[in-house]
């Protein structure tokens, strides 16, 4: 990990918008590294602190249809108080998931960091105000916001035979492929948090009730062959 951190720290450039998704992934296992290495290179804690830092607060922010945001911060405010009628450009995007995953993982090097207390309050607001539970536990995120995306247009179609017309469906979330990293998130989030504390428990509930949502109607077991819905 030192080598591979060395070598390629100085190539990383967060303001070229093309990188900046791949970047975050990887500053994701780096905060990763951080935490389970018990902070064994405090430069490269610094260097990702730094970069969070200006990700939230100083690099434009791209969106959908309009011009960017001044920083992350102001886009996510923003998709906190957007209706529902502006359909998918409110949607949160793995930007801000790496990014307040990453957050959550400094904040236990950092815990006073008042850039990371903001990051780690503006995140459990976003999951409390986008988080959906069924009677059962099973828990949805971010429920509806995806139904006007161009992606999801043939949503409604259960095979791939006899594709006409566009068939959205309404209350969509994002899909299994993209969600794959969301259980390492979510420990991340409820890990920045004291055991037992109110946001601990809730990160916890989402955690198992993902677990519930996946078995109980993602994973599919047809003749033994495991298909996903």
């Amino acid at each position: 990990m030192a080598t591979l951190t060395q070598s390629n720290l100085s190539s990383m450039d967060l303001n070229d918008s093309t990188q900046r998704l791949r970047l975050l992934q990887y500053f994701y296992l780096l905060s990763q590294y951080s935490v389970l290495s018990e902070n064994k290179q405090p430069e490269l804690s610094k260097y990702l602190l730094q970069n969070i830092n200006n990700i939230w607060t100083k690099m434009p922010a791209w969106q959908w249809q309009r011009k960017p945001f001044n920083n992350m911060k102001e886009r996510v405010q923003w998709k906190l108080q957007a209706g529902k009628d502006v359909g998918f450009k409110r949607a949160i995007i793995d930007e801000e998931f790496f990014t307040f995953a990453v957050a959550a993982d400094l904040s236990k090097i950092y815990p006073n960091n008042p850039v990371l207390q903001d990051i780690n309050q503006t995140s459990l607001q976003v999951f409390q105000q986008r988080s959906s539970f069924d009677q059962a536990g099973r828990w949805l995120f971010d429920k509806g916001s995806w139904d006007t995306h161009p992606d999801f247009a043939y949503a409604g179609y259960t095979d791939t035979r006899n594709i006409q017309d566009k068939k959205p469906i309404q209350n969509s979330v994002m899909d299994s492929s993209h969600f794959l990293r969301m259980p390492l998130i979510l420990k991340s989030l409820q890990d920045s948090y004291r055991s037992g504390s109110a946001n601990h428990n809730f990160y916890q509930k989402a955690r198992i009730g993902l677990e519930k949502q996946l078995f109980d109607r993602v994973l599919i077991n047809k003749n033994n062959n495991i298909h996903l819905t």
